[in-house]
């Protein structure tokens, strides 16, 4: 695949709902010679010191919510008069602080890493309200929350209203007349999430809070007027009852029903609970849209299904987790503890007690390879077989010593040992890891009974894996492993939405069995650890939390950049930006959005509706526009030149579309990039990803000759008049 279409291809998962998305995928073992590293992030837990503006009022408190990583808000009372707070044990990375108080408004603000927040002072605030109405008709029980627009982050967030030491409360609810208030409301910027009880999640255009009077008089009457959204029209649509029960058909009261219809950037997302009888609905739902529904409940499966045309209802019936339990013994019988249990190809690993008694929970029912390890041991590795709501026991699992390995750590070009490299089994787990002495010298025990995979990591040298043969095990002359010095990257980042530094964005860093994740600075600043010289993909993705939902950006940036030994190479990615309306005519379908390749990144086309979408554009850099589909189609149309300075640029979209179906020999072929290159120019004018039947569809290319291919390779060639619907029919793929 060329470089960037890798980024296009990403471009439709650009949309995700965090409250939908329930249960954790099975994570797979990386491959053997890997190279993961974190890089750039905070070194764990830090301490949040927080300094009010006055001293604290009555019911004050904090919280620290994190905006990436997967650790749990962090809720602190201040005591009334206090001026200063800490919250111990913060988790890294970008964080939303909010300070509250009774009878006062919440005030939230973006913080990176830990250390100092100076928050403001607490108002009275003003409130927000509004009424619900489908079919002129008010409607009750929707739950509203507000969220900071344009909040940079992987997480679910919305603005907490008040928190009494044991419960926070983020929502308010619409009553019979359809009207919510939200009473106190902190001057700033925001968009309101609501989710009637259909489940769909939707949000309002930003709008702004204004500061209220300074007088007491004033206050109380922006108070009580305070600010009206007016009336929110609710999407209409069908309903789907939803049935949760267990596989013996006992209802589950409280399973999470998410679901969602569309592609991206059009995706919907639902969202409901089920009832004491198991019983939930979902509404508003599109009858032309295919639907995904996603049920979960504590100690059950998560179950997905799809279904291509909407159900009269659907039935979750969830399979009840087991558990896995067992004890390691050495030869003679004796318990290990920090022996590592692990089932291959999933995420579930746990370590034994000090009895060497160990319990893997939440295992869905089926086969799995168990497997045992310990530092200094063999590693032990048997079929178990786990039922729906059970306990599998495996009793005691012997491990018998492991065999040393002996090497050593030198630099490839001097020849020198290198002291103090970390020696590493990556694969199996759980054998631990050793440290080179001041000759370079290492013995570390290893398994006889599978292969196993070294990483070793010095300062100044890129990890390199080494996979170890069986003669190496227990051989009198050592493993000579080399590392090469590598270099580095510094990046620059910027959210090319507010012009300001990305402060608190990662930064992916990948290349083949390679990959780094960095965490800028306040000032948008990371620096990656030791890299090996090559060329590597250097990614910066602008999440934006929507609430319940986060989307991609069009602040996302993609470098290539090549590293050399010794060298710090640096990256900006993203810059101040200018918008500029894109017009197409006639408009296109809803499936396809507007993407522009400029040198320093990507711009996604927002809607404005009637063809004209809005775009990110750098002032003296070209950026081709490209027509992606959710099909994985993507046609070049045109292009923005490097000196361009108006404020719109318009393109015609020829109506033309070429249809094909691929066939290797008697089947369609397995999902196939073909490339549509232009006869004239040599360029390639559209990419096409064909389905699962072989079925290549590519709309909008001008008229002109054409010569497809895949990999290289010449499938055919065609001639395309202008306004025409072409069939080529069926295409053979030639043999390699």
């Amino acid at each position: 695949m060329r470089r960037g279409a890798r980024f296009r291809l990403r471009l439709f998962g650009a949309l995700a709902c965090a409250a939908c998305a329930f249960g954790a995928a099975h994570a797979t073992e990386r491959p053997q010679g890997s190279n993961v590293r974190a890089a750039g992030r905070s070194e764990g837990p830090a301490v949040l010191r927080i300094h009010l503006a006055g001293p604290a009022p009555e019911g004050a408190w904090v919280e620290a919510a994190p905006l990436i990583s997967s650790a749990p808000s962090r809720f602190l009372a201040v005591p009334t008069a206090k001026r200063e707070v800490s919250l111990l044990e913060v988790a890294a990375g970008p964080l939303m602080v909010c300070v509250g108080a009774r009878d006062l408004a919440t005030s939230c603000a973006r913080k990176v890493g830990s250390g100092d927040y100076e928050a403001p002072a607490l108002v009275s605030g003003l409130r927000v309200g509004g009424r619900f109405v489908q079919e002129g008709k008010p409607v009750e029980g929707v739950r509203v929350s507000l969220v900071p627009p344009r909040l940079t982050g992987r997480r679910p967030f919305t603005i907490p209203r008040s928190w009494d030491g044991k419960r926070v409360a983020r929502e308010v609810v619409s009553g019979a007349d359809g009207r919510f208030a939200m009473p106190r409301v902190q001057p700033g910027e925001y968009i309101a999430q609501y989710v009637p009880p259909g489940g769909r999640i939707e949000t309002t255009p930003p709008f702004t809070v204004a500061a209220a009077e300074s007088s007491s008089r004033a206050r109380g009457r922006s108070q009580q007027e305070g600010i009206d959204l007016g009336d929110i029209t609710l999407e209409g649509g069908l309903k789907v009852p939803v049935l949760v029960i267990d596989k013996v058909g006992t209802p589950l009261a409280g399973a999470r029903v998410g679901a969602h219809q569309g592609t991206a950037p059009n995706v919907v997302f639902f969202e409901a609970a089920s009832d004491e009888k198991g019983q939930a609905a979902l509404a508003g739902l599109d009858p032309a849209q295919p639907l995904a529904i996603t049920c979960a409940a504590t100690g059950f499966a998560t179950l997905r299904q799809t279904f291509e045309s909407l159900p009269a209802g659907v039935a979750c019936a969830l399979q009840a987790l087991g558990t896995v339990t067992g004890t390691v013994v050495d030869a003679d019988g004796d318990p290990i503890s920090g022996a590592t249990a692990a089932l291959r190809r999933t995420p579930h690993r746990v370590t034994s007690d000090e009895r060497g008694d160990f319990r893997l929970g939440e295992v869905a029912a089926g086969v799995y390879a168990l497997l045992v390890s310990a530092p200094g041991f063999d590693t032990a590795t048997s079929s178990i077989e786990v039922q729906a709501g059970e306990t599998t026991e495996v009793g005691q699992v012997e491990l018998t010593p492991g065999t040393d390995l002996q090497g050593l750590v030198r630099d490839s070009q001097s020849r020198a040992a290198v002291a103090g490299a970390v020696v590493a089994c990556a694969s199996p787990p759980g054998l631990g890891e050793t440290t080179s002495d001041a000759d370079g010298a290492f013995v570390i025990s290893l398994p006889r009974s599978e292969p196993s995979v070294l990483t070793v990591s010095a300062d100044g040298y890129p990890v390199v894996s080494h996979a170890v043969v069986a003669q190496e095990l227990g051989a009198t002359a050592p493993v000579v492993i080399e590392l090469s010095k590598g270099g580095s990257i510094h990046v620059s980042a910027w959210d090319d939405d507010s012009g300001e530094p990305c402060g608190g964005c990662q930064v992916d860093i990948t290349a083949p069995n390679v990959a780094q994740e960095l965490m800028t600075d306040a000032n948008g600043e990371a620096t990656s650890g030791p890299l090996a010289p090559r060329a590597y993909d250097v990614l910066l993705e602008g999440m934006v939390s929507l609430g319940s939902v986060f989307k991609r950006s069009g602040g996302s940036a993609e470098r290539w950049v090549e590293v050399k030994a010794g060298v710090t190479t640096n990256v900006q990615l993203g810059s101040p930006l200018v918008p500029i309306t894109v017009r197409f005519l006639p408009a296109p379908t809803p499936e396809w959005r507007p993407v522009g390749n400029r040198p320093s990144g990507v711009s996604l086309g927002e809607s404005r509706g009637g063809g004209e979408y809005s775009m990110k554009y750098r002032r003296g850099e070209p950026m081709n526009i490209w027509l992606d589909s959710a099909r994985g189609a993507h046609v070049s149309v045109g292009a923005v030149p490097d000196d361009f300075r108006g404020s719109a640029v318009e393109f015609q979209l020829p109506q033309t579309d070429v249809r094909a179906q691929l066939m290797a020999g008697t089947k369609p072929p397995v999902t196939t990039e073909v490339d549509l290159v232009a006869y004239a120019t040599g360029r390639v004018a559209a990419s096409v990803l064909t389905s699962p039947d072989g079925t290549l569809d590519a709309a909008y290319l001008p008229p002109g000759v054409y010569i497809a291919s895949v990999a290289g390779r010449v499938v055919a060639t065609f001639i395309l008049g202008d306004s025409q619907a072409l069939d080529l029919g069926q295409v053979q793929l030639s043999s390699p």
